[in-house]
C-alpha cells in the first residue's frame, strides 16, 4: 500500500523506451522554473535520442535512471506522490501503485486509453505532446495534486481498477 504524505514532494517523469515527442527535456526545464522544490525522478528508455539536452536541464533535485529494471521502476512508482506519463502501458503500473498521474498523449494508439482513464477519473489529460498548452496544463495539475485528497482520490480510482487480482476473476 502507497503511503500518501500531506505535501506534494516528488514527480516522476516517464515516457517510455523513447523521448520521441521530446517531452522529458521540456518538462524537466518547465519543473526546474516553476516547481525548483519538488524532487524529480526521470526514467530514461534504451532509445532515448536527447540525453545531452536531458542533462541540460536537470538541477540538483533531478535524479536520471536509465534503463531501470522492474524493482527500482516500482520502487520510484511507490515513492512518487505523482507520475507525468505517456499514455501507454505505464498508466496501468502507475495504477496499480495507487500513483496519480499528468498523461501526455504523444501517439495515436494513445488516445483512448487516456480518455478512459480520464474518464474513470484516475489521470488528468494534459493534451497532446506537440501542444501548446500541454505545460500550462501540466502546471494546472501540479496545482490540483498539491492537495493530498486529490491524490488520494485519483491513486485509489487507479488501483480500484488495477488491483492484482484481475487473473483471479478471470478463472
Amino acid at each position: 500500500s502507497k503511503k500518501i504524505g500531506e505535501e506534494l514532494r516528488s514527480i516522476l517523469i516517464t515516457f517510455g523506451g523513447d523521448d520521441g515527442g521530446g517531452m522529458t527535456p521540456k518538462i524537466l526545464r518547465f519543473l526546474s522554473e516553476k516547481y525548483p522544490d519538488l524532487e524529480k525522478k526521470v526514467f530514461l528508455g534504451e532509445a532515448f535520442g536527447n540525453l545531452d539536452e536531458i542533462n541540460a536541464c536537470k538541477d540538483g533535485r533531478t535524479c536520471l535512471s536509465w534503463a531501470p529494471n522492474a524493482r527500482e521502476i516500482r520502487d520510484a512508482m511507490m515513492a512518487a506522490d505523482v507520475a507525468i506519463s505517456a499514455g501507454g502501458q505505464t498508466l496501468y503500473e502507475l495504477a496499480s501503485t495507487s500513483t496519480p498521474v499528468v498523461a501526455v498523449i504523444v501517439a495515436e494508439n494513445q488516445v483512448d486509453n487516456v480518455i478512459g482513464w480520464e474518464k474513470a477519473g484516475y489521470v488528468k489529460n494534459a493534451g497532446w505532446c506537440d501542444d501548446n498548452s500541454v505545460l500550462t496544463n501540466i502546471g494546472g495539475f501540479i496545482e490540483y495534486f498539491k492537495s493530498r485528497e486529490n491524490r488520494i482520490k485519483c491513486g485509489g480510482a487507479g488501483s480500484s481498477y488495477v488491483d492484482g487480482c484481475g487473473s483471479v476473476r478471470v478463472v
